[in-house]
């Protein structure tokens, strides 16, 4: 995620529809506060930017064939609970 949110991210970890799609956006992170697991195939990605608090729900998918053994296969932003604000 710290690779994508640096605009550099790495193909390795990525599945090739989420390559497509991050082409046509750009992150403006300033910083990762807090990964949470869901489950065994999701996570939450707590960042913040220019204008406050944003949340990403990340999909993995998981194969030994992967040189990191998961890999991104779905971004997407998230409402916030009032919870999780810093």
């Amino acid at each position: 995620m710290q690779s994508i949110v640096n605009n550099n991210p790495k193909m390795e970890l990525m599945n090739n529809k989420l390559i497509k799609d991050l082409q046509k956006i750009s992150f403006s992170v300033e910083k990762i506060h807090l990964v949470k697991m869901i489950d065994s195939f999701s996570c939450d990605v707590f960042t913040t930017d220019s204008n406050g608090v944003r949340r990403y729900q990340v999909a993995l998918e998981k194969n030994t064939r992967f040189t990191y053994l998961y890999r991104l296969i779905d971004i997407k932003e998230r409402k916030v609970d009032s919870r999780y604000q810093l």
